[in-house]
């Protein structure tokens, strides 16, 4: 059900990206120096509108990851700590299980 669904979505998806390629092959500027003040050549690239638009959406996709894996530090380093929490405490236990183990066993008192 999950592999067809990201099937249902990724298709769509991926015909659009294909039909905005083929519609945007010509060649743009893309300007890095908005006040101009470097003059034409020095922030310019010459390239595929299409291209311009598939490699600002990785990089977008890329920053976004890593921004959001750094967001999560402070709930990766809970879970460490409750993990680690987790394993002290069945330590504990398994000790205290053998130590239990070990006790003599007592006999029920007699009823005289």
């Amino acid at each position: 059900m999950k592999r067809a669904l990201r099937w249902l979505v990724f298709l769509p998806v991926a015909a659009i990206a294909v039909v905005f390629a083929v519609a945007n092959r010509h060649s743009v500027p893309f300007v890095l120096d908005p006040t101009g003040l470097l003059g034409d050549w020095a922030m310019q690239i010459q390239a595929p509108l299409f291209l311009i638009v598939f490699v600002s959406v990785m990089i977008g996709v890329v920053l976004g990851g890593c921004a959001t894996w750094f967001g999560q530090g402070k709930h990766r380093r809970a879970a460490k700590e409750a993990r680690s929490d987790a394993r002290h405490a069945r330590d504990e236990a398994a000790q205290a299980r053998a130590q239990f183990a070990a006790l003599p066993l007592m006999s029920p008192p007699s009823k005289h």
